[in-house]
């Protein structure tokens, strides 16, 4: 079976487009224009800022066969991305060769492009969407948000390229800014018509964006972002997308996605080398001890944190990490809920292991997270039959119904507790066991 591929169309004509309402009043045009202007400013600075990176994309796909009644996870992929000169690249981790669409490395399934730099690019540098709308404030997890619809001209478009053919359509969506910064937090694509000739009915992106200190600068990345293509058989494809172990690149002259020297890949100019870093061997057991306290009434998503090891690490009968090497981390996810019963979601995330003046990238999984106070651990609830934690890197339910799933992301510890604060003290200690830097099962 052929990829199935949605590529972001992004020209760049340089050009400011005059925005046409959807059918407001003029005191609401007034308002909408003085927020966008606002938004617009903070988000080209941003992009400015973001200068370019790479990180690990942990995809997971499902799809809905014609006639059935519910979809079925298809495979568990990961893959490189990296962000290069306002372009996007593919790689398998630790592979020299990149390639412009990921469709390149895997040959089946639902693949896109555009989630990391492109869609923003578009919207708030240029062209710049031709119909905006104001819709007002809402609020995601108690962060004030502020919501826009809006539409691209003909000249914006999603190009779906699938087994029955290639289609270019038109492109409308959603964004969700924070009140406080202006920055955007969501970030909905979507097609604005259907692609009979290909059997498309609809097509769209869903992404998340939140801050990220990479190199001492918070830069604003994508942190998951979501894809589904519907099509008028019945079938459905869908992706969810986590984003993790992003590092910041210097200006050098080749791109270098592994640690071996004098490997480059034949991608195109900007060229680009990651700080150099290596992948841990699959299958170790790693002690991770917590450094520094992580206080929810203090602390924010994307502050950093230290851990280190607590005893050495062997691979093929010699030492190569130490203990007392130190490893770094952020805070991933940091969320508040009031229902049904109040309670606050911590992700920890660690990027970084660092030995011997080698930088190791660290992609593991938990296996073991010792109880803390108001932590509810695996097969535990608030009130029997309400709320149920699923596993230490899962999801819980509330009233035996899913309320908020992730997928397992490789380095990130996700913690759930009872009330409005969640706090893990220094000297906290957790087990974690190495994964393949290379995971493309199903293919």
């Amino acid at each position: 079976m052929r990829a199935t591929r949605i590529t972001a169309w992004i020209p760049f004509f340089g050009l400011l487009v005059t925005m046409h309402a959807f059918g407001q009043s003029g005191s609401a045009i007034a308002e909408r224009d003085h927020l966008w202007l606002s938004i617009r400013d903070a988000m080209r600075t941003r992009i400015k800022q973001l200068g370019d990176y790479t990180c690990i994309q942990n995809i997971t796909r499902f799809e809905k066969a014609q006639g059935a009644e519910q979809e079925r996870p298809l495979d568990t992929i990961r893959m490189q991305v990296t962000a290069l000169g306002g372009r996007e690249s593919y790689s398998w981790p630790g592979s020299a060769n990149a390639s412009g669409h990921p469709s390149d490395l895997l040959r089946t399934g639902l693949l896109g492009t555009g989630a990391f730099q492109g869609f923003i690019r578009a919207l708030f540098v240029s062209p710049g969407p031709s119909r905006l709308e104001y819709l007002g404030k809402e609020s995601a997890g108690g962060e004030p948000l502020l919501h826009f619809r809006f539409a691209f001209d003909l000249r914006q478009q999603l190009i779906l390229n699938i087994a029955t053919g290639r289609a270019s359509v038109a492109v409308k969506g959603e964004f969700w800014a924070r009140e406080q910064d202006h920055t955007v937090r969501r970030l909905r694509i979507e097609s604005a018509q259907p692609a009979p000739e290909i059997n498309v009915k609809s097509a769209e992106y869903n992404i998340e964006w939140t801050p990220v200190a990479l190199r001492g600068k918070s830069r604003l990345l994508p942190e998951a972002y979501g894809m589904r293509l519907e099509k008028y058989s019945g079938e459905i494809q869908r992706n969810e997308v986590t984003l993790s172990q992003c590092r910041a690149f210097e200006a050098e002259s080749s791109v270098r996605f592994d640690s071996v020297p004098g490997v480059e890949s034949t991608s195109p100019e900007p060229t680009a080398t990651p700080v150099a870093a290596g992948f841990l061997p699959a299958g170790l057991t790693v002690a991770l001890r917590l450094l520094t306290p992580i206080d929810s009434n203090q602390a924010a998503v994307g502050d950093l944190f230290e851990a280190e090891v607590t005893r050495d690490l062997k691979h093929e009968g010699k030492v190569f990490i130490r203990k007392g090497d130190r490893a770094e981390g952020r805070i991933r996810v940091l969320a508040r809920y009031a229902e049904p019963e109040s309670h606050t979601l911590l992700w920890l995330e660690i990027s970084t292991l660092h030995s011997g003046g080698k930088e190791w990238i660290f992609l593991g999984e938990v296996k073991r997270a010792p109880q803390l106070a108001n932590m509810i651990s695996e097969a535990q609830g608030f009130t029997e039959g309400r709320l149920e934690r699923i596993g230490v890197m899962g999801a819980y339910r509330i009233d035996r119904r899913e309320y908020r799933a992730y997928a397992s992301v490789p380095g990130v510890a996700s913690l759930l507790f009872r009330g409005n604060r969640a706090f893990v003290p220094a000297g906290y200690e957790m087990e974690w066991t190495t994964l393949p830097a290379r995971s493309d099962n199903g293919r």
